[in-house]
């Protein structure tokens, strides 16, 4: 069903071409007025005037105070300043139809009473992209409560936001209930976002409540969660398609493209490749020849998007499960990127103050987590956030130094409008302070990981299957015998099916029986899931067949690897060898800073689905690579759209790119839309961004997906939900509750008298609920302890004290249970694990040769025993082979080196630096100046 607010009746103004183009301000867009820091100030507008010196103590005291907030205060969502086209549009959109169902809702309420808002606790972080406290308080909201919360109060009216689901459904009806049990005459309205379905309103009426309430819908698909990314945020769309066979997700992504067209202009021209992207392409075109149909036809606009790419995610499944190497990349395998933001303990984000003049805000208990947003409002994430982990030392070092380098000038400022200039700084200065030590405790987490065996045997397996060797699963059997996480286990099992062309029979029968046997019987549900999706399939003796049939689910083909009717019925190779030959996979000593290609991401290995970007920007486009797209599963198609009547445009390539006059600027860049249909990882999205910034391609990339997954979200996703043991879900019990604040969502809720405060109230850590872990949660790369992880699902959690399963990281098997002894016999867990062989510390240049040589951990010890130097004493380069403590560029041949064996002191600026920066205050500094006059 068609919402409301998805047409647009005229084109979005100061939608420019070029990455200068304006956008509205936050608070017109709704892209976040509120304040970003743990203590909720607000964000001051854009344009408004900054705090300025006075020469009275009074004044000073004040600014001092203006300076603290301007400190704390960041912008939560981006503002999305730097992106090609209007984005904000979509914002300012979303936030006009949720402020127009608001007060439709409330115009039926008659008399005085509670206005409450009940909320899908899923849908907090999407919300708060549109909406911010006092908006919703402008339009008359008092309380907002989650719909898993039981209300009991009395209410004059309720309004329910959540998803299309089932099971949310019947939580809706026992709200409803008990809502109409506790008031008379209450006005119930029921929003469905980002659609109502026809099962939704069947099992409303089912229930004999749609009389009583009214029925609409919140039409917000996508969702800009940054200059260049949009995401439909969808909760398991990969499994729900491509297991469950529900193709909502992929109406989803059709209904969202229609969108963009509706106000960007219809994209000249389309490409596609996998089934998936088959569909929506198709979609698309229905929808727009319904469109046309209709009385009242869109304007002329013209296309300020160029061409749409649509990638299915079956098309690259080598990717996800790779350990990612880029740095946030390995904060969201570590911590989990959530909405655009990231959990972290309340005394990193906000650490006690050390000035005892001013009285410090309230702070949540120590161990408490909150959410800090990453986008790129902060310059230095911005910077470091698509680089190689190994190279992001020597930028955080040097933004070190410039920031020491700005406190010692406060000796040196003699004059009044010296002190001026400096005061006026420094509440950005302690900003980016604060955000430095932040992303150095990141930093550090990710380098701790490095540094242990078994991060660095992965790496050495994965590396040894991306070139097509044949391993004999030692680490595989270890990691089963450890009794690793089980996402862990199934991305190594997927790998090396989908690198070497299957198992043998003999082989994956053993690994069978030793994945049962570990994590039990329910695991054979998950491996027949991964098996109907083909991600793990055997071998037919030594040939491997053209095309692999999987079992047709919902009337969509799971994977196809779609050959002519002209080609052999059995390839000579696998086809991820063909593919990996012919697009170029595996790049020798690529330069990891600055980037020569795309697979500094994993440091000599090119995601197939950026390498196809890649070949569609080309003027032959995805010709020259036809035998590498028949490898590669599911179809492709290039087409061309036809644009409205009175439309002129005139494509990129047309132009000229010869300047003949001073006066006449360059030509435009390509605006490419690339869509991933079934996930997108953080690698490929600094992939697609290095693309973009290439000058070779002279094009510009917006990234569109369905959700930003990773290895572990993925797999865990496919695992089957039944009574199982922690082990199946990768994840520990968190015992540190989560705070909500401005920084995270708009909302302040909680139970009992926090949520009777009112809605500008802030509830107690005991009284906060913790946000509920769906089956796509990210758990680490190991099995961390508890307070380390994140929640686990409901169905988990309650048998997370099944006995005879450990879920600690520890190496040896546990010898209470009953299965780790029967298996003592087959797995060699007594016998220390072999030593990390890293192929990238050979000093072969052969990408292929060192990869099968077992090069020695002996440059170990003579890396961990390299000094530590201050970079705040000496200029000069430390001895160290670290690449954190050196400027010089990095290649892969000595990169995994250095990552895997460099010592805590490696990231040169780390902790020494960041706690010799001192804690100005600036009580003095106001003093002073007052004194002064």
């Amino acid at each position: 069903m068609r919402s409301s607010g998805a047409t647009a009746s005229t084109a979005p103004s100061g939608g420019g071409r070029g990455r200068g183009s304006a956008a509205p301000s936050p608070s017109s867009s709704g892209g976040g007025a509120r304040g970003g820091g743990p203590t909720g100030q607000q964000q001051p507008q854009q344009g408004q005037p900054q705090p300025q010196a006075t020469s009275t103590a009074s004044g000073g005291a004040q600014q001092q105070q203006q300076a603290q907030q301007q400190q704390a205060a960041r912008p939560a969502v981006s503002l999305l300043s730097n992106a090609v086209v209007n984005l904000a549009a979509l914002r300012e959109r979303d936030r006009r139809r949720l402020a127009q169902i608001l007060q439709v809702h409330h115009t039926f309420v008659t008399g005085q009473g509670i206005k409450a808002l009940v909320l899908d606790q899923y849908l907090m972080g999407p919300l708060g992209y549109i909406s911010e406290v006092a908006f919703l308080k402008a339009n008359g909201v008092d309380k907002i409560w989650h719909l898993q919360q039981s209300i009991d109060f009395a209410c004059s009216s309720v309004l329910y936001i959540l998803r299309p689901k089932v099971a949310l459904t019947k939580l809706l009806i026992r709200s409803l209930n008990n809502v109409m049990k506790t008031a008379k005459n209450v006005v119930c309205t029921v929003c469905f976002m980002p659609r109502r379905t026809y099962n939704c309103d069947l099992i409303l009426e089912e229930s004999g409540l749609s009389k009583f309430v009214s029925v609409t819908e919140l039409g917000m698909d996508l969702i800009p969660i940054d200059d260049d990314l949009l995401s439909l945020e969808l909760e398991d769309d990969y499994r729900e398609c491509k297991l469950e066979g529900d193709r909502t997700s992929l109406f989803s992504v059709a209904k969202a493209i229609m969108k963009l067209q509706q106000l960007f202009g219809f994209i000249p021209q389309v490409k596609y490749k996998g089934n998936a992207a088959k569909e929506v392409c198709d979609m698309i075109l229905r929808m727009r020849q319904e469109l046309i149909t209709e009385e009242e036809p869109l304007p002329p606009i013209t296309p300020e998007i160029d061409t749409l790419i649509l990638l299915d995610r079956d098309v690259d499944m080598v990717t996800p499960v790779l350990t990612t190497l880029t740095y946030e990349g390995f904060v969201d395998e570590l911590h989990g990127i959530r909405n655009g933001f990231v959990e972290l303990p309340v005394e990193v984000v906000s650490p006690p103050s050390t000035d005892k003049t001013t009285p410090a805000p309230p702070q949540p208990p120590p161990g408490t987590k909150v959410r800090y947003p990453l986008n790129n409002n902060d310059k230095l994430y911005q910077e470091i956030r698509n680089m190689n982990f190994s190279t992001v030392g020597p930028i955080l070092n040097k933004k070190a130094r410039d920031i020491d380098q700005y406190y010692k000038e406060r000796r040196d400022n003699k004059t009044l409008n010296e002190l001026r200039a400096y005061v006026k700084k420094i509440g950005v200065t302690q900003a980016e302070h604060n955000a430095l030590r932040i992303y150095t405790y990141l930093a550090e987490n990710i380098l701790t990981e490095t540094k242990k065996p078994l991060f660095s045997q992965q790496l050495t397996e994965e590396q040894s299957l991306i070139v097509g060797n044949d391993t004999e699963n030692t680490f595989l059997e270890n990691c089963i015998g450890r009794q690793e996480p089980l996402p862990k286990i199934l991305r190594l099992l997927v790998l090396q099916s989908i690198t070497l062309g299957g198992f043998k029979p003999k082989v994956y029968e053993f690994l069978k029986t030793e994945i049962v046997q570990t994590y039990g019987f329910s695991a054979l549900y998950t491996l027949e899931n991964l098996e109907r999706l083909g991600l793990i399939h055997q071998q037919q003796g030594s040939k491997w067949p053209a095309t692999i049939s999987t079992p047709s689910v919902g009337g969509l083909s799971s994977v196809t690897f779609n050959t002519p009717s002209f080609a052999p019925p059995f390839m000579s190779a696998p086809p991820f060898a063909t593919v990996r030959k012919l697009l170029r996979l595996v790049v020798e000593d690529v330069k990891l800073n600055p980037p020569s290609d795309i697979a500094y991401t994993f440091s000599g290995y090119a995601p197939v689905s950026v390498r196809l970007v890649e070949a569609a920007l080309r003027p032959s486009g995805w010709r020259e690579i036809e035998e590498a797209l028949r490898a590669l599963p599911g179809t492709q198609n290039e087409l061309q759209q036809e644009l409205q009547e009175g439309v002129q445009y005139e494509p990129p390539s047309s132009h000229s790119l010869s300047v003949s006059t001073p006066s006449e600027q360059k030509t435009r860049n390509n605006i490419v839309l690339v869509f991933y249909i079934g996930g997108l990882t953080y690698p490929e999205l600094a992939a697609l961004r290095h693309v973009s910034t290439s000058e070779a391609n002279q094009c510009d990339i917006i990234v569109a997906t369905t959700s930003l997954v990773n290895g572990s979200t993925l797999m865990s996703s496919l695992i089957e939900r039944l009574p199982a043991s922690p082990l199946a879900t990768g994840v520990s019990p968190s015992s540190a509750p989560v705070v909500d604040d401005d920084l995270i969502c708009p909302y302040s809720f909680g139970g009992g008298a926090s949520a009777s405060a009112g809605i500008g109230s802030t509830a107690t850590a005991a009284q906060q609920p913790s946000y509920p872990t769906s089956p796509s949660t990210s758990p680490p790369l190991t099995t961390s302890a508890p307070g380390k992880g994140r929640t686990p699902p409901p169905s988990s959690s309650a048998s997370s004290t099944s006995p005879g399963l450990s879920t600690s990281s520890s190496s040896s098997l546990s010898t209470s249970t009953s299965t780790a002894a029967s298996k003592s016999s087959s797995v060699p867990s007594s016998s220390p694990p072999p030593a990390p062989t890293n192929p990238f510390e050979s000093d072969s240049p052969s990408y292929h040769t060192s990869a099968r040589s077992s090069s020695s951990s002996s440059s170990s010890a003579s890396a961990s025993s390299a000094a530590s130097t201050n970079p705040f004493e000496s200029n000069t380069t430390p001895t160290s082979t670290n690449p954190f403590d050196s400027d010089s560029p990095s290649t892969a041949s000595t990169a995994f080196a250095n990552l895997t064996n460099a010592p805590r002191a490696a990231l040169g600026m780390g902790r020494t630096a960041v706690a010799n920066l001192p804690n100005i205050s600036v009580t003095g500094l106001f003093n002073k100046l007052g004194n002064k006059n």
